[in-house]
């Protein structure tokens, strides 16, 4: 069990303790002063801080910044506190030995790498500062103590190294401490080169062997760790030996290209993860760009634009291989705007994204998540575990669009800060009066030429809990050239051209198929073949066609992909009101009538 979470509880009076309780589905609470990272703590006397920043980085030992955040009614609301430029900052604590411990870097200097220890805390203006190595460890993971091993201190970072091309890379460190940080010991993890292209890719990614990873430790005392690469899986590592030494590296089983996750254990032995369960645009060729980009979106040594960083998802796992949930945790705020760029302001411009997550455990089971980077985009959320659990999800489009991505993109500068996560947007799915029944309003996708987008495909992306044999319910209108759909275990972008070739089931629906009016189809699919879609009828269903699974689904399907298939502009397109999935158990195949 966490220290902390018995202070926390006696911080809350009654109605508190209701209204913790009464948290399930997530809910935006606060924004955070700086990124997600590593800039939170817990007090002894169960207070929470967020650290940050105003404009630019903060001073001091560990990057503290100006001020912090602070709730002591478990994240239900938060107060502004000044903080000393000198002090500590954020930094985790240690109950037994009554030790501070924070793995920063003292006033920015990237010469070595350091451990601030004190016996005071975040408020501690003169903290004694461990030089443990002369080599500068990047992007370290707050600390935490291991359960099989008690005062065994871990953490991960990266390396910067140099390939034999000459090109900047990374690659993964474990470090840890059995003297509460007066000494850490580095462990290196193999690596693999992933710089050549491949299709869809017609130009080069930025290369990323291994950076920003992320341990916990299981219920059986084996650490799994994952590190961000530029594949479109993270990489996952196990050590059966508290971290001495290493297996693995192999592709993990869910999505995430170029972004950080975090991996936290709960108290009750499950471990939650926060990701980006996201595949980004396919690479072009910046060679033809014009303005002319940066030579590093060229060759690859640089990050690219980043178009897959708008959703936050999570998952939760009893023994870190089968994940439960995979459900959007939260969609970026700004998702489709016209200056998406430079919607935090000037001194904001740049990375826009949900990446880089946080996590706390608060009383009564429920979480505390930090994501996002850009002020425009970060939050705080409070959820309850339990909401992952769901096997349904509907959605009738009474809220419009605001729980579904729809956005294209309108051709944006590529370079420097100006092409990190930050092509700006258009919207693309349109809110519409239904054609039959005007007193409400529907989602219509269509097709409309403008030579200001960088992809004129129309699309809408649905997420809905995962499962590997569901039933999905689709109550659409085809008047217009009719809909590409994909079934998918990862988000893709709405306007992606290759959704078709790379979504694990695809098939298209056209007015010939279905009819005019409003329609109700089903898909019925099972991750381990095929999928089945049917028309219902009054006199009941009649099963149109089979569409075959195109690769393997390691841990099920969460998404719906609708595309318009028009080729020229089509005002009329298709309208969707209703979808519905549920998981369902296995059922054995139909033939076709």
């Amino acid at each position: 069990m966490n220290w902390y979470l018995e202070a926390m509880e006696q911080l809350l009076c009654e109605e508190d303790k209701a209204n913790l309780r009464a948290v399930y589905a997530p809910r935006v609470v606060a924004v955070q002063p700086t990124e997600s990272y590593n800039h939170s703590c817990i007090m002894p006397d169960g207070e929470i801080r967020l650290y940050g920043h105003t404009i630019g980085r903060g001073k001091g030992v560990a990057n503290g910044g100006s001020g912090y955040l602070y709730s002591r009614d478990c994240g239900l609301s938060w107060h502004p506190a000044y903080a000393d430029s000198r002090a500590m900052g954020p930094c985790v604590y240690h109950p037994q030995s009554d030790t501070w411990l924070h793995l920063g870097i003292p006033d920015h200097r990237l010469d070595a790498s350091y451990c601030c220890i004190s016996k005071i805390g975040p408020d501690d203006p003169s903290p004694r500062v461990i030089h443990w190595t002369d080599e500068h460890f990047g992007c370290p993971k707050i600390p935490f103590l291991l359960h099989d091993k008690p005062g065994r201190w871990v953490s991960t970072c990266h390396r910067d190294i140099t390939l034999p091309d000459g090109s900047d890379n990374f690659s993964p460190v474990f470090i840890y401490s059995d003297d509460d940080g007066e000494h850490w010991t580095a462990v290196d993890l193999p690596v693999q080169d992933n710089s050549e292209w491949f299709y869809p890719d017609k130009g080069a990614r930025w290369k990323n062997q291994g950076s920003e990873p992320t341990v916990t430790e299981l219920t059986d005392g084996s650490l799994l760790l994952l590190t961000r690469t530029s594949d479109c899986y993270p990489r996952v590592y196990r050590s059966f030996d508290h971290g001495e030494s290493w297996s693995g590296g192999d592709l993990f089983d869910l999505h995430a290209s170029q972004t950080t996750s975090v991996l936290h254990r709960l108290s009750d032995g499950r471990t939650l993860l926060l990701w980006n369960n996201t595949l980004c645009m396919p690479e072009h060729n910046h060679y033809y760009d014009f303005p002319m980009t940066h030579h590093g979106h060229i060759n690859g040594s640089f990050e690219d634009a980043f178009t897959n960083r708008d959703v936050c998802h999570a998952a939760i796992s009893t023994d870190g291989v089968h994940w439960v949930g995979q459900r959007e945790l939260l969609l970026g705020a700004v998702r489709d705007h016209a200056d998406y760029r430079r919607v935090g302001g000037r001194h904001n411009i740049g990375d826009q994204s949900l990446q880089q997550f946080e996590i706390w455990e608060l009383p009564y089971g429920k979480i505390l998540a930090l994501s996002g980077q850009n002020i425009s985009t970060r939050r705080v959320v409070l959820f309850d575990p339990k909401w992952l659990e769901e096997t349904a999800r509907e959605e009738d489009f009474q809220d419009g669009l605001q729980n579904v991505t729809s956005f294209q993109y309108t051709k944006s500068l590529c370079g420097s800060w100006f092409g990190h996560c930050a092509w700006n947007r258009t919207t693309g799915a349109a809110m519409m009066p239904d054609p039959e029944h005007g007193l409400r309003d529907v989602a219509q996708l269509c097709r409309y030429h403008d030579s200001r987008l960088y992809n004129e495909k129309q699309g809408l992306v649905w997420n809905f809990p995962a499962a590997k044999q569901g039933e999905i319910t689709i109550q659409l209108r085809i008047d217009g050239a009719g809909l590409g759909v994909s079934l998918s275990d990862c988000w893709m972008n709405p306007s992606d051209p290759t959704m078709c070739e790379r979504a694990p089931f695809y098939f298209t629906l056209e007015q010939s198929d279905i009819g005019t009016g409003w329609q109700t189809v089903i898909f019925r699919f099972d991750t381990t073949g095929e999928v089945s879609i049917s028309l219902q009828q009054p006199e009941g269903e009649r099963l149109l066609f089979y569409a075959a699974s195109r690769r393997v689904i390691a841990q099920g399907l969460s998404y719906l992909h609708l595309q318009s298939l028009a080729e020229k502009e089509d005002f009329r397109g298709s309208y969707i009101r209703l979808l519905r999935e549920e998981a369902i158990a296995h059922t054995e195949r139909k033939d076709v009538e």
